[in-house]
């Protein structure tokens, strides 16, 4: 799996964007990255959201920089507000930021 370097610096590119969003009524910054080959969250963020956190046999996932970050788990059915719009993530993989 791979997270850009953007993802993990926190630094916008030609292929990333940054909005602000809602996870159970609280505000989080979403980068949004055509980059990355799927959906993460910041563990410390899941963990501060009270997300509920499923052990998962720990995989490596390739940053930007060539550097890799173990998964530490995932969280499922993760509701993302966006202004008005909703959207649903069924699995995200929890990493390390």
């Amino acid at each position: 799996m791979q997270l850009s370097l953007q993802s993990i610096t926190g630094f916008t590119s030609k292929k990333s964007l940054k909005v602000w969003g809602t996870i159970l009524g609280k505000k989080v910054i979403v980068l949004i990255d055509s980059g990355a080959s799927t959906n993460f969250i910041s563990r410390t963020v899941a963990e501060a959201l009270r997300l509920k956190q499923t052990e998962t046999k720990p995989f490596l996932v390739e940053v930007g920089n060539g550097q890799h970050v173990k998964s530490m788990g995932s969280c499922k059915e993760v509701e993302l507000w966006i202004d008005e719009y909703m959207i649903i993530f069924f699995l995200i993989w929890a990493v390390p930021m």
